[in-house]
Order: C-alpha cells, then sequence, then structure tokens
C-alpha cells in the first residue's frame, strides 16, 4: 500500500467520541479526537498532515434513494445497504447522518476519497465472539489481534482502549480491504454503497 487511509469512528459534533487508525510505516496508529464540536476540523487536519489518500467513514453518508428521486426505490427509512446488513436508518441518526456527510464534502473538497463502512458487519464476517458497547479494554487487545490476522505487514502501535478505537480500527481494515480488492460491497451505487 503506497498511500496511509484512514478508518474512522465518528463520534458526533456536539458529543460523543471521534477515533480513527491509519497507517504509517507498517504500524497501525490511533488518533483520539474525544468530545469536541470542532472534532471535523481536528479529522481534516490529521488527514492532511499525514498526507492520506482515502478515508472510511463508520457513519451513513447518503440517504434512501426515493429523497433523491430515484426510480424504483421507496423506502423513506432504509437505504439498500440498511436492509442487506442490518445497520441503522440514516434517517433515525439525523444529524449524525448530517455530520458524516458534512465531513465527507469537507474531506472531498481536499481531493480526498471517503467511503461508508459498518465496522460491524466485519466483526460479524471475522466471527467475533462478542462485539458490544460493554467491552471491557482487556477484552479489546484479544479482537484486535483477531482483525490484524487478516492484514498482511500491519502492526499495533498501541492497544485499542475503548470500543470507539476498535471500531476505527475494523473500519481502516474494511478501507485495506477495500484497496486490495478483497472487500464486498453492500447497496445500489446510485443511492449508497457500505463497504465490507
Amino acid at each position: 500500500m503506497k498511500q496511509s487511509i484512514l478508518g474512522i469512528d465518528l463520534g458526533g459534533k456536539s458529543n460523543g467520541h471521534t477515533a480513527a487508525c491509519y497507517n504509517m510505516d507498517n504500524k497501525l496508529h490511533f488518533v483520539r479526537f474525544g468530545s469536541s464540536k470542532n472534532h471535523h476540523a481536528h479529522v481534516v487536519n490529521v488527514v492532511l498532515e499525514q498526507r492520506i489518500g482515502q478515508v472510511f467513514i463508520d457513519a451513513p453518508l447518503s440517504l434512501p434513494g426515493v429523497y433523491k428521486g430515484l426510480h424504483g426505490f421507496n423506502d423513506f427509512h432504509r437505504r439498500s445497504c440498511d436492509k442487506e446488513l442490518g445497520a441503522m436508518s440514516p434517517m433515525f441518526l439525523g444529524g449524525f447522518t448530517a455530520s458524516a456527510v458534512e465531513l465527507a464534502a469537507q474531506l472531498m473538497q481536499h481531493g480526498v476519497e471517503v467511503k461508508e463502512v459498518y465496522p460491524k458487519a466485519l466483526a460479524k464476517e471475522l466471527q467475533f465472539k462478542t462485539y458490544s458497547r460493554k467491552l471491557k479494554r482487556e477484552e479489546l487487545l484479544p479482537l484486535a489481534e483477531q482483525t490484524l490476522k487478516h492484514v498482511k505487514g500491519f502492526g499495533l502501535q498501541e492497544i485499542p482502549m475503548v470500543l470507539h478505537e476498535l471500531d476505527a480500527l475494523l473500519a481502516w481494515v474494511s478501507g485495506y480491504r477495500y484497496v486490495n480488492g478483497v472487500h464486498t460491497l453492500h447497496g445500489h451505487p446510485e443511492e449508497g454503497l457500505i463497504i465490507v
């Protein structure tokens, strides 16, 4: 992989914690943004400073096709990709979806490619024995190690401390799979795709 990529578990714009994972010198690094109204600016700064060309976000980046007037799309709540993967409706997530789309637009203004991922689907594919918001710190390392078995030549610079960081790692691995052509695509290209 010639260029660094970044996986991000996006928190809410005014609350919630955002975590990101990116590769540099065959090591995976975590960035913790905490709870901040300016976390979009912080994310953009990291992407530009590290010369990251592709960002993979764990958040909806489009709305159901009915809102675009796409022929054959009549679900006002969920996209095809949401139905395929059992993901939450971007409409239910409301402001969170708007925040993700806004961040994607900011990154694309700098020539960065942005794609949507769904770490929970990758965790299922990797057959995690457990995956919930209640995971303790000591439970994260085995899951991170299990995830990295599917990635050649990369090690962790540090251990994930919270689930947001494990989700960022899973988002990064989905991006790695995409870059290497071993990913799966879910949804409809005109409506919105999720990479796993």
